[in-house]
This record gives C-alpha cells, sequence and structure tokens, in this order.
C-alpha cells in the first residue's frame, strides 16, 4: 500500500458529531465549492504538518459533493487521485487537507487543484467554545 496511507491504530474522533471536524469542514467549504450534482472534492486528515503545511501519511478520507460529505476508504482515496488529472470538471479539481494537533487548539489546512492553484498550509489557532469556535489564522502556507 502507498507510504503516504496509514491505518491509524489510535481511536480519531466520530467526525460526523464532533464540533472540531464540523468547523474544518465549513472552512474547507468557502474555499472548494461544488456547482453541480455530479461535482466533488476530496479531503484528507493527514497524521502530522511542519508547522504550515500538512504533511505525514493520510490517516482519513472524504469525498464531499452538493448532496453532504462521505468518509471513503483509503484505496477510493488513492483511486480517485489517480484519476484526478483525468477530471476536466471544476468541482472534481479540489484536493483539500488539514491536520488537527493533539491539544486540539492548533489545526492545519490547506487546498489545491489541479491547475497549479490553491491555498496549501497555514497554521489556525482554534478560538471559542465548541458552541461558536472560529479558527484564527497564525500564519506559514502560500496562496497561488
Amino acid at each position: 500500500m502507498n507510504n503516504q496511507l496509514q491505518n491509524q491504530s489510535l481511536p480519531l474522533p466520530d467526525w460526523k458529531t464532533d464540533w472540531l471536524y464540523a468547523l474544518i469542514f465549513r472552512e474547507l467549504d468557502d474555499w472548494c465549492k461544488c456547482f453541480e450534482p455530479d461535482e466533488y472534492y476530496l479531503i484528507e486528515e493527514r497524521d502530522t504538518d511542519d508547522g504550515s503545511v500538512c504533511t505525514g501519511a493520510i490517516i482519513r478520507a472524504w469525498r464531499r459533493n452538493l448532496q453532504g460529505i462521505e468518509e471513503i476508504t483509503l484505496q477510493e482515496h488513492l483511486n480517485l487521485t489517480k484519476r484526478r488529472g483525468e477530471i476536466i470538471r471544476f468541482g472534481a479539481e479540489y484536493l483539500a487537507r488539514f491536520h488537527i494537533h493533539a491539544d486540539r487548539q492548533r489545526v492545519v489546512y490547506g487546498w489545491s487543484t489541479n491547475y497549479l492553484v490553491g491555498g496549501d498550509g497555514g497554521r489556525y489557532r482554534v478560538v471559542g467554545s465548541p458552541e461558536d469556535a472560529t479558527l484564527e489564522y497564525e500564519g506559514g502556507g502560500w496562496i497561488s
């Protein structure tokens, strides 16, 4: 299996009910949009970052379309990323990634497209309580 894919041995939070995952997915939706029913974008959760860019192994993956978000297997993700170069439709071009620090007080996330456009990396601090939390930019990353 691809060395960037990893089976996580520690239990991960339930992304469907965890407030921090909901916040991250909302932030990613602001950058990566689907405009047609058959468009989607991919999301990767990585196991580490370098302070501003997600690095390390992919520990979970999702596909987001207009109908919602669904978790996909790491093999499905690998198959879809291999096909990304063949997909021309705009909504399928996005690949988003994020990493949540163990203390849940910092998040790194970014996105990119097949057109060498993106905002890959950025370190954010989680501000506020779970009910009204926001992500405040701290630095790092690039936008092109």
